[in-house]
């Protein structure tokens, strides 16, 4: 796929997987603009990291974001689109409340969002992606940092080595957020003693 039309489908699918995101539908209650706002969101959260993909045939699966510390603040549009506006609070205090829990002084690798469309989920794409992240975090000896935005996803995230990182984030009036860490795997040598 072209740059361009990855970055389409990146959105589109990542749009369609955080439809109903508890996080996501407390920053957008109205259901009607809410697609149309996580694409713009979404869109933004593309802009700086390294998107990571799963292309099944023709069709996008699944997709991941990565960023490096330097690259976790999500970049602000000069002037924000209209959908947005009535929405800029709640955004400006999960941002609020995201950065004052985010391990800035560390070097990790920060997994921003990870989704995988509606019709394959179950699929083994999102494992597939995630692990395939993990490997290069610990390949180069990094921590990797994310937010679960709901009990399932954190007992998922889990399972693949991650652990509490503080206490839920508590949204105002809304769900928790569930910030996790994960250390590098150790290392494994193979070693052969040379025996006289």
């Amino acid at each position: 796929m072209a740059t361009s039309e990855l970055h389409d489908s990146a959105v589109r699918v990542l749009s369609a997987a955080f439809l109903d995101d508890p996080v996501l539908s407390w920053a957008f209650p109205d259901r009607q603009t809410r697609p149309t706002a996580l694409n713009l969101v979404l869109a933004a959260f593309l802009r700086n990291g390294r998107l990571r993909t799963i292309e099944d045939g023709d069709r996008l699966r699944a997709v991941a974001v990565w960023c490096s510390p330097a690259e976790h603040e999500v970049p602000a549009p000069d002037q924000p689109d209209p959908v947005l506006i009535p929405h800029l609070g709640r955004l400006a205090e999960l941002g609020r409340l995201l950065d004052d829990r985010y391990p800035g002084d560390a070097d990790h690798r920060y997994l921003r969002v990870i989704g995988v469309g509606p019709k394959d989920r179950g699929r083994g794409y999102g494992g597939a992606l995630l692990a395939e992240g993990l490997a290069e975090c610990d390949a180069a000896g990094l921590p990797a940092y994310l937010e679960a935005s709901a009990p399932r996803n954190a007992a998922l995230y889990a399972r693949h080595g991650f652990r509490p990182y503080g206490p839920p984030i508590q949204l105002p009036d809304g769900p928790e957020l569930f910030p996790l860490w994960r250390e590098p795997a150790p290392k494994i040598t193979n070693r052969t003693e040379s025996r006289p």
